[in-house]
């Protein structure tokens, strides 16, 4: 078949356009989109802004809106307090009543000093802790310092003492040995400050007060001042070990000297207990009824020429130790036939026991006789070398 072609009414012809039409319909839509560009602009100014004041709303933010509904301000909750029970001062001793003695003046200003440090707020000034001490001082020379003190305050209308630290250094210059150190030293180089038959503490504590008093702080010379007082025997036990304290650690000689003491007490203690254990004690069963030991008796027989003279002194039985016979007339020798078997074994045992007690106790008297012989021979030789 033949295609079907439609008509309509004639399309108008098209307007024919000129060069210069061309170019004012170009310019215009530049114009356009230029005005267009910059309403844009215009727009994403205002967005920026906005996103800004946003930006300052989160970093600042305002305070939240007060509720309408305000609660109640809190308290605290008040809770009885437990009743502490009331404080209590420690104790202290006050001193003696002081005479002025010089041998007993430290200690009494030791009392008192101890005593003002432990009660500090019974003590306003100076002249209360003054007037304290002088109310000690009762008899002998200290009455007599208290007297004059107080006398001078009634006489000047003022204290004798502006300070405290016045009064304790004449308390000190009246009071206390004079020249201390020369007295200590002087000590030292002779033998009253050696141990003796002193423990090793007592020993230790009087060293300490004396070196204190000498004013000695080289502590080679004080060990070797330390040495030389100390029991022989002990110094010799510390020097020959094998933890021998170098010369210059005094503490060291101090600890090593009260653990050898201390060693001795107990081996001495120990060998004491042991002595007494292997004693045989009496047996229970006596065999044999000795009758008293008479006393021996001497007779006197006429010599040729007229004279009397004594004749030898009478024999002791080895059965019984009776003085007066011999064992083979000794009546014991007559019941040990009698006796039992089991009797004559315990009267055997009960005869060796008391032998080996007489052999351990003269063993120990000559070893005690041979210690005390090597402690007497280091002494002379320490004085010797003195």
């Amino acid at each position: 078949m033949p295609e079907e072609t439609t008509t309509g009414p004639p399309l108008p012809p098209k307007p024919e356009r000129s060069d210069n039409d061309m170019d004012i319909s170009i310019s215009d839509q530049v114009l356009n989109l230029s005005r267009q560009v910059q309403g844009h602009e215009e727009i994403q100014k205002e967005i920026l802004k906005t996103l800004r004041e946003l930006k300052d709303q989160v970093r600042t933010p305002t305070d939240p809106p007060t509720p309408s509904f305000t609660f109640p301000p809190l308290r605290p909750a008040t809770f009885p307090l437990p009743e502490q029970p009331p404080r209590t001062r420690p104790k202290a001793a006050t001193p003696e009543s002081f005479d002025g003695d010089r041998s007993k003046g430290r200690a009494f200003i030791t009392s008192c000093l101890l005593y003002f440090s432990l009660r500090q707020s019974e003590f306003t000034s100076d002249q209360d802790q003054i007037k304290w001490v002088l109310s000690y001082m009762k008899s002998g020379r200290a009455a007599l310092f208290a007297q004059r003190t107080m006398r001078a305050e009634t006489l000047l209308n003022r204290p004798a003492y502006a300070s405290f630290e016045a009064f304790l250094q004449t308390l000190e210059e009246e009071f206390t040995p004079e020249d201390e150190a020369t007295h200590a030293l002087v000590k030292l180089t002779s033998d009253e400050y050696f141990q003796g038959s002193k423990t090793v503490d007592t020993y230790i504590d009087e060293f300490r007060e004396l070196v204190d008093e000498a004013g000695l702080f080289d502590p080679a010379a004080i060990v070797m001042y330390f040495r030389r007082g100390l029991n022989p025997a002990i110094q010799r036990q510390v020097s020959v070990s094998d933890t021998r304290p170098d010369n210059n650690d005094l503490q060291g000689w101090y600890n090593k000297a009260k653990r050898f003491y201390d060693s001795d007490r107990a081996n001495a203690i120990f060998e004491a207990g042991n002595t007494r254990r292997n004693t045989p004690t009496t047996h229970a069963r006596t065999y044999f009824a000795k009758p008293a030991n008479p006393p021996p008796t001497t007779t006197t027989r006429p010599s040729p020429d007229g004279r009397h003279r004594p004749s030898a002194p009478a024999p002791t039985c080895d059965l019984c130790g009776n003085v007066g016979h011999s064992s083979k007339s000794c009546y014991v020798r007559h019941k040990i036939r009698g006796m039992s078997a089991e009797d004559r074994d315990d009267w055997v045992a009960s005869l060796l026991a008391a032998a080996d007690a007489a052999e351990a106790e003269a063993r120990s008297a000559s070893i005690f006789d041979e210690s005390e012989t090597v402690a007497q021979s280091e002494q002379d030789f320490t004085t010797r070398s003195e």
